[in-house]
């Protein structure tokens, strides 16, 4: 692997495991504009090609099934292991892909102090609130 494509696969993961391509699929056109769009316009541009869905969930949470489902949801679906090649002519589709899910209570914290925690989290995070 060259060193641009590793430094880039190390800036790109949230994990610090080895990494495996499984396969490499040539970008279309239109990837290749949302790709240049995202280094031309920074984090905002980036962000404007993402999906949110905000979720509250009543009741127990078994944070390990909550885990192996997210985990279980990268596994099959290659788009949730797929990054863009620094030269964005490719697309890099990892074999796998341990994502780290750390989990924090804040429901001791007051509804102000909640509501500054969550506006500190990087947009790009999966959050879920528990009430």
């Amino acid at each position: 692997m060259n060193n641009l494509l590793e430094q880039t696969l190390n800036q790109s993961m949230l994990t610090k495991a080895p990494v495996e391509i499984e396969k490499v699929i040539k970008t279309t056109p239109s990837q290749t504009e949302i790709w240049l769009a995202c280094k031309m316009g920074g984090k905002e541009a980036n962000m404007a090609y993402n999906e949110s869905v905000s979720l509250q969930l009543k009741g127990n949470l078994s944070v390990e099934n909550l885990k192996k489902a997210f985990l279980e949801l990268i596994r099959r679906h290659d788009g949730m292991r797929t990054i863009i090649s620094p030269n964005g002519k490719n697309l890099l589709v990892f074999s796998s892909y341990e994502l780290p899910i750390r989990f924090r209570d804040i429901s001791h914290l007051s509804e102000a102090e909640q509501q500054c925690f969550l506006e500190s989290i990087p947009r790009r995070l999966v959050i879920i609130t528990l009430i």
